[in-house]
């Protein structure tokens, strides 16, 4: 707890009457979308690739951005979540030659590496294809590193730009005595178990599965208490809407849906009960439709490193392998990821 006119940014109400979410210190969402597109069409915008005395390559239009972004304050901790898919047209000129086509990137997304972004091609024109060829490899083999950059400057204006506002900054206030630090006496205690969870990293966790149910089934495998009390065998509570809380497993599990698109996707803010109090992943579950039945793409971020075995396994064991054997969702051998 703060102490008296020590100005602790989390405790000071004095700007609201009611004192609510006082500094964004609670959860606060900012869509960024609309910003994201501008700022990546400016960037990509004229940029010129290749050589004026071989091929020159020039981006004459950002045709088309697809995707959105969203940035998360949760007690002062910031959180990206974006993906994006561009489609540039350019032109490509040699001495004599000319040639329009389009290179779409896939992939620039909070998930993956900028490495990892991936390049599309299409052709305008259907002649001159040795011209729109020699274009491919520039870009592939000489001038990847250029898109590279602009999507590496797009996450660092996302981080340092999009951010107006959604941090406290104390104000200046001459009036205010700054209390004089006292020198810490060392301690040869032991830190709580608490403290030393605290202090621990975290990781990421990454799970890919299959079923043999309709992407609306699984869905409702995460969203519905009949079916989730089924396989749990448990008691859980469900507010299935965005930012309502919930709690599975007795307890055990709990959060709060941050996004839902039925059939297809939830984003849950998730801790388990023994993390440390203010410890909470973010959990995505994306679902695909195929022809025998679904994938599911499991992502959650900021799971305490100590942890990170143990829930994996859950998720597993827990969660996937009982869903199949409480409702029949098995995997037929054929059904490959």
């Amino acid at each position: 707890m703060a102490k008296w006119d020590e100005r602790d940014p989390r405790w000071i109400v004095e700007e609201r009457e009611d004192a609510k979410n006082v500094n964004n210190w609670h959860w606060t969402e900012r869509d960024v979308s609309d910003w994201s597109r501008l700022k990546l069409k400016t960037l990509f915008s004229q940029l010129s690739l290749g050589s004026p005395d071989e091929t020159a390559i020039t981006i004459t239009e950002v045709d088309k951005i697809s995707g959105e972004a969203s940035i998360n304050n949760r007690k002062g901790k910031l959180l990206f979540f974006y993906e994006w898919t561009i489609k540039l047209q350019f032109k490509a000129e040699s001495a004599d030659k000319e040639v329009t086509g389009y290179v779409t990137l896939i992939g620039l997304s909070f998930e993956n590496t900028t490495d990892e972004i991936e390049l599309e091609f299409e052709r305008k024109e259907v002649e001159i294809e040795d011209l729109f060829n020699e274009a491919r490899e520039i870009f592939i083999h000489k001038e990847r590193h250029k898109l590279i950059e602009i999507a590496e400057k797009y996450k660092e204006l996302l981080r340092t730009d999009a951010t107006a506002g959604m941090q406290y900054t104390p104000k200046s206030d001459n009036s205010i005595s700054t209390p004089e630090l006292k020198p810490k006496v060392k301690s040869n205690s032991v830190p709580s178990k608490q403290s030393q969870v605290l202090q621990q990293e975290t990781t990421t966790i990454n799970l890919k599965e299959k079923f043999l149910a309709s992407s609306q089934d699984i869905y409702e495998c995460f969203t519905d208490a009949g079916r989730i009390n089924a396989y749990t065998q448990r008691p859980c509570q469900l507010d299935v809407r965005v930012d309502g809380n919930f709690s599975m497993m007795d307890g055990i599990i709990s959060g709060r849906f941050c996004k839902l698109i039925e059939g297809e996707l939830i984003e849950q803010e998730w801790r388990m009960s023994d993390w440390p109090q203010d410890s909470f992943s973010y959990l995505q579950l994306k679902l695909e439709k195929t022809t025998e039945g679904c994938k599911l793409y499991l992502k959650q971020n900021n799971v305490p490193f100590k942890s990170a075995e143990r829930t994996t396994q859950g998720w597993k064991q827990q969660i996937f392998q009982r869903i199949r054997m409480t409702f029949g969702y098995g995997v037929s051998p054929s059904f490959s990821l």
